[in-house]
């Protein structure tokens, strides 16, 4: 069976970089941004509870990891949404577009879902899609999750051409 993504076709997506708010990234060391946050079309609309709760669990962590690279302490953090109302080949077309559109801007990419399964899911299809993938050169990827999934992800980030950074996080 042939891993393809999901067209976007004429269906708005929401990749635009929202800054999370001061309540949310007070203490970051850097510029913070969320993508792909839920428009209301899917009845979760906005940082609900869940995604300030991924939030407040990820950016600590996040920004520690890249504190202690020095080429990457400037650099935003884009923490970006799988969201699980919407298919794993959605969620990677969506990646595709927001990678696409900061192609020429350095930044970390955090993926943030109450499931590790639908990040790796997601990735994989991202990572399996013939295409120019030195696109995404300039993006460091920083996965916290389980460490069980760690290989995966850093195969798709190599794939992808992207720098691989991990900590485990339950």
């Amino acid at each position: 069976m042939a891993l393809t993504l999901q067209k976007l076709q004429d269906q708005p997506a929401n990749v635009s970089l929202v800054p999370v708010p001061e309540t949310l990234s007070s203490g970051a060391r850097r510029r913070v941004y969320l993508c792909n946050l839920p428009d209301g079309t899917d009845s979760l609309a906005g940082f609900t509870p869940q995604i300030k709760e991924l939030i407040l669990d990820a950016l600590p962590v996040a920004d520690m990891v890249l504190a202690r690279q020095e080429q990457y302490r400037d650099w935003p953090l884009y923490l970006f949404f799988i969201n699980p109302r919407l298919s794993a080949s959605y969620n990677a077309s969506l990646l595709s577009r927001f990678l696409a559109e900061q192609r020429h801007q350095p930044g970390c990419l955090a993926p943030v879902a109450a499931s590790h399964a639908a990040v790796v899911h997601s990735f994989r299809l991202l990572a399996s899609t013939p295409g120019d993938h030195d696109r995404f050169r300039q993006m460091a990827l920083l996965y916290l999750g389980d460490t069980a999934n760690q290989r995966a992800m850093q195969r798709f980030s190599q794939q992808m051409g992207m720098a691989f950074r991990f900590q485990a996080l339950y």
